[in-house]
């Protein structure tokens, strides 16, 4: 999904009613010294354990735990996807994360084993638009094929945003 100028992202979720399904068809590269999201994510340490900077995890804006407000409640993470049907990563209204940057927001970064790995899954959002007025856009879908690996067997992919502009207004 697309974000208009000054509009913002502050919550990924899932419900019963909608699900959190994100996934690979592979298994998701989890670093020794990595995370389960960004927060987690000591930027000092990438220079020493250079593969840390391929760990799979979520967001919301933030690739490392500097200046990362950034929380959890209800997700699962598993080896090959994150899900929830009564979760959310999120922050507040008040964190600068959230504002978009050329109309996107990062919300994950999945690094997969394989050639043939297929990243797929559907995910909730909620925001507030330039007006400050709630905003929320339920059950976005996508599927990526055929992501082309690097570095070596690993395949980088970053979840920046969603091709549609479907919101509801809240």
């Amino acid at each position: 999904m697309d974000l208009q100028a000054g509009d913002r992202l502050d919550a990924v979720y899932g419900n019963a009613s909608n699900p959190l399904s994100m996934g690979t068809s592979t298994t998701l590269y989890q670093n020794a010294f990595g995370s389960d999201t960004s927060a987690g994510i000591n930027e000092a340490l990438i220079g020493t354990f250079k593969s840390l900077a391929y760990d799979s995890w979520v967001t919301i804006g933030r690739e490392t735990s500097t200046d990362n407000a950034l929380a959890n409640i209800g997700v699962v993470f598993g080896a090959d996807s994150v899900s929830s049907n009564d979760g959310s990563w999120y922050i507040t209204p008040e964190d600068s994360q959230g504002a978009e940057v050329g109309g996107r927001v990062l919300i994950a970064q999945f690094t997969t084993y394989g050639d043939d790995a297929v990243l797929s899954g559907t995910v909730s959002l909620q925001g507030k638009d330039a007006n400050g007025d709630n905003w929320t856009a339920e059950s976005q879908s996508y599927s990526f094929g055929n992501v082309v690996p690097a570095p070596g067997a690993l395949a980088l992919l970053g979840l920046a945003g969603f091709a549609g502009r479907r919101r509801r207004r809240a």
